[in-house]
């Protein structure tokens, strides 16, 4: 019997659109969000957008200048991607996330009080 199988059959082939590169270690790769993210050491095969185009939040690679800032209601909120809880001035269970969240966070230094408002830690009603 006779195979016509090559090396690289279709399923070890990586088809990345034309503003992506494919890597075998890109679990990681610069965003809109976070433009310059700290890797962790375990990686997965995927398509990255080339540099130096970031991922946006539709999924799609652009340059820098075309990343739209996303804006928050609150005072002391910023849009970022987070990892693990926000803090609050009570406490709450929290569950610790390997991927951040996307979405309107305290700024850094800030806390997230009873009524949902980003106060200063002294500011905590108690």
């Amino acid at each position: 019997m006779f195979s016509s199988l090559s090396p690289f059959s279709h399923s070890s082939i990586e088809e990345c659109a034309p503003d992506e590169v494919f890597s075998s270690c890109g679990w990681c790769e610069p965003s809109c969000v976070v433009p310059s993210p700290s890797c962790p050491s375990a990686c997965t095969r995927g398509c990255l957008c080339r540099p130096p185009l970031l991922r946006h939040h539709s999924g799609h690679c652009v340059k820098k200048e075309d990343c739209v800032p996303r804006k928050c209601s609150q005072p002391n909120e910023e849009f970022v991607c987070r990892h693990g809880c926000e803090d609050r001035c009570v406490s709450v269970q929290c569950e610790r996330r390997s991927r951040c969240r996307l979405g309107c966070h305290c700024k850094r230094g800030m806390m997230r009080d009873t009524r949902g408002q980003c106060v200063t830690p002294e500011q905590c009603d108690h």
